[in-house]
């Protein structure tokens, strides 16, 4: 098993616990123009790497020790589910500096971007996952996952709110994060909305146009 002190913290880290499709590049980028350094999903490997280290007694970030920020902790591969963002309770005992970013959003707004992320396989993905057929029972599934998330982390950082920081990425202000977390130092107007479903989607018709045209050549 390893100690406290086999993983000093040189600074306050951030762990970004909130969903996909709620802004997490953007996030992830604003930190990445500040100077941070930052680990956004990995192919899904950082979510992956969180759980074996949890099992294998190692320090969850074990692997990423030079990352300052954490963005998009999750793994969804053939109906299997990683969500590393939801290992914030020992996240936070291991890293009792560490402040932890809920990035929210109306959650209607958000299922129906998940549902069109990849041009649906997400949601495939997840009706594997919940074992169902439907898009309805899918949506109702991630309504109650969501409500019962929300309703956690609160719950969980009601002693220690300084911890926590809310950021809705639909109404609240880059202007919002620098606030609540003065110790990283953060400038706002590095802050770019990125990552849209409409960008995605946009990324792969370019890339379908190029592919032929590459062949051809």
């Amino acid at each position: 098993m390893w100690t406290d002190g086999d993983l000093m913290e040189k600074q306050t880290r951030v762990f970004q616990i909130g969903y996909n499709k709620c802004g997490t590049r953007a996030i992830r980028d604003l930190f990445r123009r500040n100077g941070f350094r930052c680990v956004h999903w990995d192919q899904g490997r950082l979510a992956k790497t969180m759980f074996r280290n949890l099992k294998a007694g190692r320090s969850l970030i074990h692997g990423y020790e030079d990352y300052d920020i954490f963005t998009d902790m999750e793994c969804m591969k053939n109906g299997h589910s990683l969500e590393g963002y939801k290992l914030y309770p020992e996240l936070a005992k291991e890293f009792p500096l560490a402040l932890f970013l809920l990035n929210t959003r109306d959650r209607e707004r958000w299922i129906q971007s998940r549902m069109q992320h990849q041009d649906g396989k997400l949601a495939q993905d997840w009706k594997r996952h919940y074992g169902v057929s439907s898009d309805d029972h899918l949506q109702d599934c991630w309504r109650k996952d969501w409500d019962s998330h929300h309703e956690q982390v609160k719950a969980f950082f009601a002693n220690s709110p300084y911890r926590l920081v809310i950021f809705d990425i639909e109404r609240d202000p880059p202007a919002k994060l620098a606030e609540a977390m003065p110790e990283v130092h953060l400038d706002p107007s590095k802050y770019r909305k990125t990552g849209t479903t409409e960008e995605d989607k946009a990324r792969r018709e370019a890339r379908r146009v190029e592919r032929p045209a590459a062949e051809g050549a």
